[in-house]
């Protein structure tokens, strides 16, 4: 019967209504032109054979003024420590290089009087990598490596060219990653893999101010039960003296900070 209710039928039983979660204020992006056809995908170039990547998986990609430029893991000697992968746009095809390996020769860069001295490297664990900004004391525009287990970092200076040269300090401290404070004003945000949380420090921040990821259990000389302290702790936040390579721990306060990896992020 239309325009009323069946005498037949039971009105439902009213439900208690659940007010819904708080939401987070977002911001709705503008609409985006259509992109048009997508492009074929990258493929390896034939000519290009590259050296295997082993064990660890890439960490970073770091672009430079040349092609993109990875930092690959490659624990056997002999095989590159970082590729450098040229894209061509019309042709779609990924051409993969070796930038050095982990044998290559580099100039010791620690303060000292052996500040110079040509070493062959013997690069085990190479991990993060970054470009260092123009605001850092030393190595401004280079293209740096972490090799995490062996405790060194190491810059590559007009990478890519002719030119290009390596130098490498020793670090006191095992470190994953390295981040490096672009403002006085910023925020320095840290992963924290142990507690699945990405932390944020604020404050104030002396412009070129290298912050490290210090990781003591990733050392090669690390014990299999780790942390292990005094000498093996857990992670924490430390600053790289660029010139001596030494490391000191940074107080912080709040939340325990134990971190992996760094970004800084200016105003």
């Amino acid at each position: 019967m239309r325009g009323g209710a069946r005498p037949d039928r039971v009105p439902p039983r009213a439900r208690p209504v659940r007010s819904p979660p708080p939401r987070l204020p977002a911001h709705r992006p503008a609409a985006l032109p259509s992109p048009g056809p997508v492009p074929p995908p990258f493929r390896p170039s034939s000519a290009a054979r590259p050296r295997p990547l082993s064990g660890e998986c890439t960490h970073r990609t770091s672009a430079v003024q040349r092609p993109g430029t990875t930092g690959a893991a490659a624990p056997k000697a002999a095989y590159p420590a970082v590729y450098d992968v040229s894209l061509d746009e019309q042709a779609h095809v990924a051409t993969v290089q070796p930038l050095f390996y982990d044998e290559a020769l580099a100039a010791t860069a620690n303060s000292g009087a052996a500040a110079g001295n040509v070493v062959r490297l013997a690069l085990t664990d190479p991990d993060s990598n970054e470009v260092v900004p123009d605001v850092s004391p030393r190595f401004r525009g280079d293209f740096m490596l972490t090799s995490q287990g062996d405790q060194e970092q190491i810059y590559v200076s007009r990478a890519g060219t002719r030119n290009q040269a390596l130098s490498v300090p020793s670090l006191s401290q095992s470190v994953d990653d390295t981040a490096w404070a672009a403002s006085s004003h910023g925020r320095l945000y840290a992963t924290d893999t142990g507690g699945d949380t990405v932390d944020v420090v604020t404050g104030w921040f002396r412009p070129g101010t290298a912050f490290v990821a210090v990781t003591p259990c990733g050392s090669n000389s690390a014990p299999a039960t780790c942390p292990a302290p005094p000498a093996y702790p857990a992670n924490y936040l430390g600053v790289l003296n660029m010139s001596t390579g030494q490391i000191g721990p940074v107080t912080v306060g709040g939340a325990t900070l134990q971190p992996q990896g760094l970004l800084f992020v200016s105003p």
